[in-house]
């Protein structure tokens, strides 16, 4: 997902700058937290009309909420001019894609 990927970027854009590396994080510079929101947002609603498309339930639902407050959390919590905190924030998207399968795995238990 470009959203995650941005974050990881911001971790070394000045070394990319240098070297001529194009990148999002470059590209959005400043704005990278309401790029963030667009792309998390069409994610979220794309993975919502996939779930409604197979028939997903409650429990997906809940589960997709519960992703969506992750990823918000993410752009709240997010400094683009310190590496570290990006770096957290990236990894804690292995957070968010369990988050979203737990989901998939519970509603898809629940409907056998």
């Amino acid at each position: 997902m470009i959203g995650y990927d941005t974050i990881y970027a911001h971790q070394d854009r000045e070394d990319d700058a240098l070297i001529g590396i194009k990148s999002t994080a470059l590209l959005f510079g400043v704005r990278t937290k309401p790029m963030l929101i667009l792309f998390y947002a069409l994610a979220v609603g794309l993975i919502a009309l996939a779930g409604l498309a197979a028939g997903a339930g409650l429990a997906f639902a809940i589960g997709l909420l519960a992703f969506a407050a992750h990823l918000a959390w993410q752009i709240k919590r997010l400094d683009i001019a310190d590496s570290a905190n990006c770096l957290g924030v990236f990894k804690s998207n292995r957070d968010a894609g369990l988050i979203l399968f737990a989901a998939l795995a519970l509603d898809a238990w629940l409907k056998h």
